[in-house]
Protein backbone atom coordinates (compact mmCIF):
# COMPACT_ATOMS: atom_id res chain seq x y z
CA UNK A 1 0.00 0.00 0.00
CA UNK A 2 2.69 2.27 0.36
CA UNK A 3 7.05 2.65 1.13
CA UNK A 4 6.31 3.23 4.85
CA UNK A 5 3.48 0.98 5.64
CA UNK A 6 4.77 -1.92 2.44
CA UNK A 7 1.69 -4.18 1.71
CA UNK A 8 -1.49 -4.25 3.17
CA UNK A 9 -5.11 -6.94 3.64
CA UNK A 10 -7.81 -5.57 3.00
CA UNK A 11 -11.40 -7.18 3.23
CA UNK A 12 -13.12 -8.42 -0.26
CA UNK A 13 -16.65 -8.59 1.93
CA UNK A 14 -18.49 -7.65 5.16
CA UNK A 15 -16.48 -9.65 7.86
CA UNK A 16 -18.44 -10.01 11.48
CA UNK A 17 -17.23 -9.66 14.96
CA UNK A 18 -15.81 -13.37 15.93
CA UNK A 19 -15.37 -14.60 12.36
CA UNK A 20 -12.21 -16.64 11.69
CA UNK A 21 -10.23 -14.34 9.34
CA UNK A 22 -6.83 -16.73 8.54
CA UNK A 23 -3.79 -18.66 10.54
CA UNK A 24 -0.47 -16.86 10.60
CA UNK A 25 1.80 -19.57 9.18
CA UNK A 26 5.54 -19.66 8.53
CA UNK A 27 8.29 -21.86 9.49
CA UNK A 28 8.48 -22.88 13.24
CA UNK A 29 11.55 -22.05 13.94
CA UNK A 30 14.45 -21.65 17.33
CA UNK A 31 14.43 -18.01 18.46
CA UNK A 32 17.78 -16.52 17.03
CA UNK A 33 19.54 -13.93 18.13
CA UNK A 34 18.36 -11.36 15.49
CA UNK A 35 15.24 -11.68 15.53
CA UNK A 36 14.75 -8.47 15.78
CA UNK A 37 15.40 -7.58 11.87
CA UNK A 38 12.58 -10.06 11.35
CA UNK A 39 9.89 -8.23 10.10
CA UNK A 40 7.87 -11.19 9.89
CA UNK A 41 8.49 -13.46 12.80
CA UNK A 42 5.46 -14.00 15.56
CA UNK A 43 6.18 -16.01 19.24
CA UNK A 44 5.04 -19.22 18.99
CA UNK A 45 3.35 -20.26 22.30
CA UNK A 46 3.85 -23.73 23.04
CA UNK A 47 2.95 -25.95 26.47
CA UNK A 48 5.41 -28.56 24.54
CA UNK A 49 8.20 -26.38 24.13
CA UNK A 50 9.65 -23.67 26.21
CA UNK A 51 7.50 -20.90 26.01
CA UNK A 52 9.42 -18.42 24.93
CA UNK A 53 12.27 -20.01 22.56
CA UNK A 54 10.00 -20.21 19.06
CA UNK A 55 8.62 -18.05 16.54
CA UNK A 56 6.93 -18.93 13.34
CA UNK A 57 9.19 -17.24 10.74
CA UNK A 58 6.69 -15.96 7.36
CA UNK A 59 8.84 -14.07 5.71
CA UNK A 60 9.73 -16.12 3.18
CA UNK A 61 6.81 -18.99 3.56
CA UNK A 62 3.42 -17.67 4.63
CA UNK A 63 0.28 -16.94 3.59
CA UNK A 64 -1.41 -13.14 3.12
CA UNK A 65 -2.01 -12.89 6.86
CA UNK A 66 1.71 -11.97 7.17
CA UNK A 67 0.90 -8.82 4.99
CA UNK A 68 -1.76 -7.43 7.72
CA UNK A 69 -0.20 -4.21 9.40
CA UNK A 70 -0.50 -3.00 12.57
CA UNK A 71 -2.59 -0.08 14.19
CA UNK A 72 -2.75 0.74 17.80
CA UNK A 73 -6.80 0.67 17.27
CA UNK A 74 -7.21 -2.90 15.48
CA UNK A 75 -10.05 -4.79 14.18
CA UNK A 76 -9.04 -8.08 14.08
CA UNK A 77 -7.27 -9.84 17.30
CA UNK A 78 -4.78 -12.85 16.92
CA UNK A 79 -5.41 -15.60 19.58
CA UNK A 80 -3.27 -19.27 19.79
CA UNK A 81 -5.72 -22.42 20.10
CA UNK A 82 -4.82 -25.95 19.90
CA UNK A 83 -5.59 -27.64 17.11
CA UNK A 84 -4.05 -31.47 16.91
CA UNK A 85 -1.34 -31.98 16.85
CA UNK A 86 -0.32 -28.30 16.56
CA UNK A 87 -0.63 -24.85 18.20
CA UNK A 88 -1.38 -22.63 15.75
CA UNK A 89 -1.85 -18.81 15.81
CA UNK A 90 -5.62 -17.26 14.12
CA UNK A 91 -6.75 -13.85 13.57
CA UNK A 92 -10.47 -12.95 13.77
CA UNK A 93 -12.64 -10.22 13.81
CA UNK A 94 -12.98 -7.86 16.72
CA UNK A 95 -15.98 -6.07 15.41
CA UNK A 96 -17.83 -6.00 12.45
CA UNK A 97 -15.43 -4.94 9.47
CA UNK A 98 -16.60 -3.71 5.78
CA UNK A 99 -15.76 -4.31 2.34
CA UNK A 100 -12.19 -2.13 1.30
CA UNK A 101 -11.41 -2.13 5.31
CA UNK A 102 -7.97 -2.66 6.00
CA UNK A 103 -6.89 -5.24 7.72
CA UNK A 104 -5.21 -4.34 11.22
CA UNK A 105 -4.26 -6.16 14.62
CA UNK A 106 -1.88 -4.89 17.30
CA UNK A 107 2.08 -6.27 17.05
CA UNK A 108 2.27 -5.62 20.64
CA UNK A 109 4.52 -4.14 22.97
CA UNK A 110 7.18 -6.85 22.62
CA UNK A 111 7.41 -6.39 18.68
CA UNK A 112 8.25 -3.44 19.31
CA UNK A 113 11.20 -3.67 21.57
CA UNK A 114 12.79 -6.04 19.87
CA UNK A 115 12.87 -5.03 16.01
CA UNK A 116 15.50 -2.88 14.85
CA UNK A 117 13.45 0.46 13.41
CA UNK A 118 11.53 3.37 15.13
CA UNK A 119 7.68 2.43 15.63
CA UNK A 120 5.80 4.45 12.87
Amino acid sequence: ISEVFGYGVFARDTIHPKTFVGEYVGVVKKRPLLMRENLYAMRYPTTFLRKRDYYIDGEKMGNFTRFINHSPNPNLEIESVYFPPFTRMIFTAKRKIKPNEQLLFDYGAEYWKKKSFERI
